[in-house]
């Protein structure tokens, strides 16, 4: 059972690594490049587009890592399931606390200061997922191979 939660874990940060990745490098610099007669429609799209893809995966990750200690862990595992929860939370506060609040300012238009704190403050997430997934890779390399 804790194998099958740890891989569950794992599937669900390597998405939110993948996507992450794919804001920073596809999505917010496109921002740029829509034409500010265009960007409300394209804007209104995308949030509909990312909710369906983020809060899905943001709620499977929530649920398996909540009830992760739930499971019989060895000591080995308190220290980087720590690491990994440190990792979440920082994730989740840089969305909530940064990058929602920016994005609902460019629900106003288009805005290069505002898209460039976007890209500037998604590299939180962006670092903070990878080493959550590298985390869950190094936890299931220790105990499975």
């Amino acid at each position: 059972m804790l194998l099958l939660f740890l891989i569950l874990t794992l599937c669900t940060s390597v998405s939110l690594t993948v996507t992450t990745l794919f804001f920073q490098f596809l999505i917010y610099p496109l921002f740029y490049k829509v034409s500010s007669f265009d960007f409300e429609c394209y804007f209104k799209k995308f949030l509909m587009q990312s909710m369906w893809i983020l809060f899905p995966v943001f709620i499977l990750d929530i649920l398996f890592t909540v009830l992760l200690p739930f499971l019989p862990i060895t000591s080995n595992l308190i220290i980087p399931l720590l690491l990994s929860y440190g990792m979440m939370a920082l994730t989740y506060f840089s969305f909530l606390l940064i990058q929602v609040p920016l994005n609902l300012q460019l629900k106003e238009g288009q805005n290069p200061v505002i898209i460039n704190k976007l890209i500037k403050y998604n590299w939180i997430c962006v670092i903070s997922c990878v080493i959550r997934t590298l985390i869950f890779i190094l936890i299931l390399s220790q105990l499975y191979l």
